[in-house]
């Protein structure tokens, strides 16, 4: 009996219950929680090993894919979850599956990293493109920081300023900032004051410090 539990791949069989689990109707999970409730209070978990913690179905249900993901990422004491970097790629995973661009931007960031899965930047960047299509601007800076470095990838300027603009036309303000100041220095663009002046007036709205900065040193300037 030892031997059987042992060779059991216990990951795949607890990834096929949760894809299972939100395969099923909102009435049906519901269904299912009070069933498990039901069957917990029937037991003292005060004698439990675990002291009791909550069933990662049960905070699932909660908090979704992401949300338990970040409990592991950094632990959790309320409620009482254990960092495990395992897990909350596997969450990070689970999420992106569902079509998550927040589970698929903290998914390529395990990748990018080597947190809880072994790095992989090839797989990193069509996780961060994933998430970027939908919408993600976070993955869009990402991209940019991977191309202009070379980090990973040959380096490749003008990529990383496509990234970079398309944050910047999502709203995002540190993009902004950095078009405005791309097209100030004329790094991956043709000079352009007044381009420039846009994009940290855009960011400044938003309360951006640098583009605050930036743009009264301009102004300063002028005055002179």
């Amino acid at each position: 009996r030892e031997a059987m539990m042992a060779e059991r791949d216990w990951d795949a069989l607890a990834k096929q219950q949760l894809s299972e689990f939100f395969s099923m109707s909102e009435k049906d999970r519901m269904d299912e929680l009070m069933r498990m409730n039901d069957l917990y209070s029937q037991f003292d978990l005060s004698e439990l090993a675990d002291g009791g913690k909550v069933n990662d179905s049960v905070l699932l249900e909660k908090h979704g894919p992401v949300g338990l993901a970040k409990m592991y990422l950094a632990g959790s004491e309320d409620p009482l979850v254990e960092k495990d970097l395992s897990k909350a790629a596997s969450y990070f995973l689970l999420g992106a599956d569902q079509g998550d661009p927040e589970a698929m931007y903290c998914y390529g960031q395990r990748l990018k990293k080597g947190q809880g899965v072994k790095a992989d930047v090839e797989q990193a960047i069509k996780y961060f493109k994933d998430a970027a299509e939908k919408g993600h601007a976070n993955s869009m800076n990402w991209l940019g920081h991977i191309y202009e470095k070379g980090d990973g990838v040959p380096a490749d300027v003008a990529e990383a300023v496509r990234w970079n603009t398309q944050s910047a036309e999502a709203g995002d303000s540190w993009a902004q900032t950095k078009m405005g100041m791309r097209c100030l220095k004329a790094d991956g663009v043709d000079a352009d004051d007044e381009a420039a002046r846009k994009w940290l007036g855009m960011a400044a709205k938003q309360g951006a410090k640098a583009a605050i900065s930036k743009l009264a040193e301009l102004d300063a300037g002028d005055l002179d």
